[in-house]
Formats: structure tokens, sequence, C-alpha cells
């Protein structure tokens, strides 16, 4: 038997514009490959909604798809969400911002794409729930909901009918799920 070294973060970063196109999963890489258009505007028009309500408020900064974020390390987990979030009092230093964060995020969105496998979905949602992510949100389009992932309790799925709120990541924001696929 071959024994393969694992890849970490700093592996990762070293990769440069080549590793930005993938995720690292307890040092394995996995490729990430880009979106369909379905996928690009609900994360745009979704990401707007929310930052539209969340900037004038102060609370934190988004990220783009192409933002890596540390979930776990030894051996390292990176992932990409789709949409993602740092309230303002958890923001790394400046001297850090030109790196994969080494933070998970407070909020992440990812949008399920059609080559998406049930149990490599659940490993991730499992992944970013122990790193502490208090809110996460999985956007089915084919299905038209949104399942929503708070720490220590049970997921929610939301139809057309059902309303998203920010709960404590973002107090008072609320949004019909009917919008995000209008």
């Amino acid at each position: 038997m071959v024994a393969t070294r694992l890849m970490t973060v700093e592996d990762l970063e070293t990769m440069g514009k080549e590793g930005t196109s993938f995720e690292l999963f307890d040092g394995v890489l996995r490729e990430h490959p880009g979106m369909s258009i379905q996928h690009g505007y609900l994360g745009f028009d979704l990401g707007f909604s929310l930052a539209s309500w969340v900037k004038p408020r102060g609370l934190g900064v988004f990220f783009t798809s192409e933002t890596q974020f540390t979930l776990s390390r030894n051996p390292d987990t990176v992932v990409k969400p789709d949409i993602s979030f740092i309230r303002t009092e958890r923001m790394p230093p400046p001297e850090e911002h030109d790196r994969i964060s080494r933070i998970p995020p407070d909020f992440a969105v990812e949008i399920v794409s059609p080559g998406d496998r049930r149990a490599e979905i659940e490993d991730k949602i499992r992944r970013y729930q122990a790193a502490g992510v208090p809110l996460l949100w999985y956007v089915a389009p084919a299905r038209r909901t949104v399942t929503v992932y708070t720490l220590d309790q049970e997921p929610v799925e939301l139809g057309g009918d059902g309303v998203l709120d920010g709960g404590e990541v973002f107090p008072g924001f609320t949004l019909p799920v009917a919008e995000i696929f209008a």
C-alpha cells in the first residue's frame, strides 16, 4: 500500500489560482466545478437581497462563491460556499485578507447543482455544523425549497409559502422563499 500525503490549507494556497478550483475534504482535493446559469443567478439574487439588508446595518462582510473557508484542521477541510458571511467582530485582521480564511463563516448558502450527490451534500452539512457555523441555508432549485440548518436544532425545509429569517446572525431579516425562485 502506498501512503498518500494529505494536503493542507497551506498546500492549497501554494497552488495559486489553480487551487481556487478545489475544495479540500480531510486533506483530499475535490474539484469544485463552475456554476450553471441558474446556480449563478440564484446565488447573486439571494446574496444581493441579504447584502442590501445587512450592509447598511454594518453587521459584517459577505463573500463570493470563490472564497475559501477552513472548517477543520488536521486533516484540513476547506469549502467554497455559494454565499458566505462573517460578522464584523469576527473578521480576520487585514494582514490575513489575502489568504484562505482560517475561520469558518457565520453564515453559508449552498445551492444544490444537478450533479451533486446526496451523500456529499449531507457530508458537507455535517462539516459546517461541526465547525460551528450558526446558520446554513441549502437551496434546492429543482424542488424550489430552502432547508435551514441552525446549531442544536432540527433542520427546517421551507417551500414556496415559507419565509426565511436571519435568526441570530441577521436579526430582523426576512425573505419569502417564493422570491428566491421568482
